[in-house]
C-alpha cells in the first residue's frame, strides 16, 4: 500500500502572509482582470506554483511579493511587513552602495527631484531625450518617481526586468527595482548602464567592464554570458540611482 503524500505547511506567520495575499487577489481579480496564469507567465513559473502562494503552501520571497503586489495594485506591507522590511533595507544598502561611488555621480544631489518612468521600447537615446522633453513640458503624461539625485535634464526611471542583474549575495537589482538612467553621463569601468542593440528594441541592463582598452557588458548573475561591447551597441545611459518604487511602501 502507497503511503499518503504530507501536504506541505509552512510556519504560521508565514502563512498568515499568504492567507492576506490570497484575500486581496481574491478581492481584485475580477475587476483587475487577473489571472494565476497571467501572474505565472509574469513571475516565469508554473500555475501550480502561484496557486501554492496563495494557499499558504509555499512562502512568499521578494520576487514573488513584489511581482504580486504590482500586478495587484497594492504595496507589499498590505500582506507581508515582513517582505516589505526587507524591501526597505535592500533599497537602504542600495542607496549606500551607490553613494560609495560604484554608479555615477550626478551633480548636486540637494533636492527633489522628479524624473518620468519610461518602458524599456523607449530607451534608444533619440527616443527617450523627446519622450522627457515633452514630459517636462506637459505635453506628454507619464508615471513619475521622485529622487534626491539631479540626473540631468534627460534623466528617467526604467525598471528592472527578468533575473540578469539579480546576484545571489552583495549588490543586486531585483526585478521590479526601479533604475535611474541619465543619457547626459558617459559611464566608467565598474559603472552600471543600460544599453541597446542598434536598430532594435532589444535592451539591457548590465555592469561595464573594460580590460585592455576593450569593454564589455557584464550580468550580475553569472548565469549570463558576457557581451562584448562593439560597435553592434549603443550606450543607453548611466545608472546614477536606484530605488523600488514607492508604492510597494504605501498602506
Amino acid at each position: 500500500m502507497s503511503t499518503p503524500t504530507k501536504k506541505r505547511t509552512i510556519a504560521p506567520e508565514l502563512a498568515a502572509e499568504n492567507a492576506e495575499l490570497r484575500k486581496i487577489f481574491l478581492a481584485k481579480k475580477k475587476a483587475l482582470k487577473l489571472t494565476q496564469q497571467k501572474i505565472a507567465d509574469e513571475l516565469e513559473v508554473t500555475p501550480p506554483s502561484i496557486f501554492a502562494y496563495l494557499n499558504g503552501q509555499i512562502p512568499l520571497n521578494i520576487r514573488a511579493a513584489t511581482t504580486f503586489a504590482r500586478m495587484l495594485n497594492v504595496p507589499v506591507s498590505a500582506f507581508s511587513r515582513r517582505l516589505a522590511r526587507e524591501i526597505d533595507e535592500i533599497a537602504s544598502s542600495q542607496t549606500a552602495w551607490i553613494g560609495n561611488g560604484n554608479v555615477a555621480s550626478a551633480p548636486h544631489p540637494i533636492r527633489s527631484f522628479s524624473y518620468p518612468l519610461l518602458g524599456w521600447e523607449q530607451i534608444e537615446v533619440a527616443v527617450a531625450m523627446e519622450a522627457v522633453e515633452r514630459y517636462h513640458v506637459g505635453e506628454l503624461k507619464l508615471p513619475s518617481h521622485s529622487s534626491e539625485t539631479d540626473a540631468g535634464r534627460h534623466a528617467y526611471w526604467l525598471p528592472v526586468r527578468g533575473q540578469m542583474m539579480t546576484a545571489p549575495s552583495g549588490i543586486t537589482f531585483p526585478e521590479g527595482m526601479l533604475i535611474l538612467v541619465s543619457p547626459d553621463i558617459a559611464p566608467e569601468d565598474g559603472q552600471f548602464v543600460v544599453a541597446r542593440l542598434k536598430g532594435s528594441t532589444d535592451g539591457t541592463f548590465r555592469q561595464l567592464r573594460v580590460d585592455a582598452g576593450a569593454k564589455f557588458l557584464q550580468a550580475l548573475n553569472t548565469a549570463y554570458p558576457v557581451e562584448r561591447l562593439d560597435d553592434r551597441w549603443e550606450i543607453a545611459g548611466t545608472v546614477v540611482s536606484a530605488k523600488y518604487p514607492d508604492t510597494l511602501f504605501r498602506a
